[in-house]
């Protein structure tokens, strides 16, 4: 069974991704600060790198990968989001849309990104040069009344096991679009109570993750 059997689901979730990336950067224009729509957007990039690799894709990962390290650098420094930078990465995505719809499984992508890799290649590098500008941070309102303000409690997570918890993520969305083609195949109630199972908590784990 070839890669062929899994590109309609792997297009449906590739699109899928590149809309809310398309609706994360958009938040990011807005606000380079609101750091949960920046990390939503490069966990987004991450899993659709990580899911054109397992198809074969890899210059399409390649591409995903260049983005994503942009997408790093405005988390790590909002300062560097400039509006030349949010306008190569709308672009990105249009290309990466078009890609995803023409592609093939089992042929070699053929397409040229050369122009907008080169700027954002540029880009990025004047990214790291604004590394030393910070935004000020947005001044927080008193409670009224004078009460005592709830902070937001939150854990650190290493970068190596959120990235691994990401890969695994996507490896179970692949295994879980397998399982759904083999019960065309192999019909039995317990085989699609099975699968339904595991469909249901690897939706569950894959919404957590992101």
């Amino acid at each position: 069974m070839g890669m062929e059997e899994y590109m309609e689901d792997y297009r449906a979730e590739a699109l899928e991704h590149i809309g809310e990336l398309n609706e994360s950067l958009l938040l990011i224009e807005k606000d380079a600060r609101d750091k949960e729509a920046v990390d939503r957007a490069f966990r987004q990039m991450h899993t659709l790198k990580g899911m054109s690799a397992t198809m074969g894709f890899t210059r399409l990962a390649t591409f995903c990968h260049e983005i994503e390290d942009c997408l790093d650098i405005i988390r790590k420094n909002p300062a560097s989001a400039s509006g030349q930078l949010i306008d190569a990465l709308f672009e990105s995505l249009d290309a990466i849309e078009k890609i995803v719809k023409e592609v093939k499984a089992g042929q070699q992508e053929e397409f040229d990104v050369s122009q907008i890799s080169g700027r954002i290649g540029a880009l990025k590098s004047l990214q790291k040069d604004a590394g030393g500008v910070k935004m000020p941070e947005p001044k927080t309102q008193e409670p009224a009344g004078g009460g005592i303000s709830q902070e937001t409690q939150s854990v650190r997570v290493p970068m190596e096991r959120l990235d691994s918890m990401l890969n695994i993520s996507g490896e179970l969305v692949i295994i879980k679009n397998r399982l759904i083609q083999l019960l065309k195949v192999y019909r039995g109630r317990d085989l699609r109570d099975a699968v339904n199972d595991a469909d249901r908590f690897i939706n569950a784990l894959h919404g957590e993750v992101l």
